[in-house]
Order: C-alpha cells, then sequence, then structure tokens
C-alpha cells in the first residue's frame, strides 16, 4: 500500500527563495544579551539566569561542553 500524499508541505507554511530554495525565516525577537556594557538592558547578576539543556538536542552539546567545569 502506498504512503497517501502530504498535503501540508513545510513549503506551504514557510517562505522559501524562488531562486536558491533556501528559507527565509524572521528575524529572530531574542536578541537581547547578558552584557557587561554600562546601560546594558541586562547586566549579569549572580544566580539570576539558568541553562537548560535537552540531552535529545545535537546542538546544546556544544553548550554542555562550554559550560563543564
Amino acid at each position: 500500500m502506498a504512503a497517501p500524499i502530504q498535503k501540508n508541505k513545510i513549503t506551504e507554511r514557510v517562505a522559501v527563495d524562488p531562486k536558491t530554495g533556501e528559507f527565509q525565516r524572521k528575524p529572530s525577537v531574542f536578541r537581547d544579551a547578558i552584557s557587561k556594557a554600562h546601560g546594558a538592558r541586562f547586566p549579569p547578576e549572580k544566580g539570576r539566569n539558568q541553562l537548560y539543556v535537552s540531552y535529545a538536542c545535537p546542538w546544546a552539546h556544544g553548550t554542555q561542553i562550554i559550560r563543564e567545569p
């Protein structure tokens, strides 16, 4: 038995560049960083921030390596 044709393709939900076929993502709204600069929106504070990492995420491995004492 053949698999049913999927009508809800990702290319119908995400903009695609017609020349290159690349997905066109919207700009991220999470661009503020923790900074020591004067007047920074988020100055560093001890104990304020927590990092949650999923072992199932392949990109999280680099974060775990950097945070390892």
